[in-house]
């Protein structure tokens, strides 16, 4: 069941699908959006996508990596100070 789960951008134009499984098993998708408003034709399996998708996968990590769990983040167990905790100064 993992591999089924996926992540999705979307933009005014485009639209790009990610899986968790392999991508020999379950490729991503890419879709525009303006010629193709039914999600019909997808770009990445017919060989169009050039470097869209790339850039949609970028943009789709950049996400992830702003919005995923970070509870223990900058935490670390020493065997002098025991539970040390850092934060970025900027907080």
């Amino acid at each position: 069941m993992a591999h089924c789960s996926l992540d999705v951008v979307r933009g005014a134009d485009i639209k790009y699908v990610q899986f968790a499984a392999d991508s020999k098993v379950l490729p991503p998708l890419l879709f525009d959006l303006a010629a193709d408003p039914w999600q019909l034709h997808d770009l990445v399996g017919s060989g169009e996508a050039g470097d869209t998708a790339w850039k949609a996968a970028q943009r789709l990590l950049r996400w992830r990596m702003r919005n995923d769990d970070r509870t223990h983040t900058g935490t670390m167990l020493t065997a002098s100070d025991g539970l040390v905790e850092a934060q970025d100064e900027w907080r």
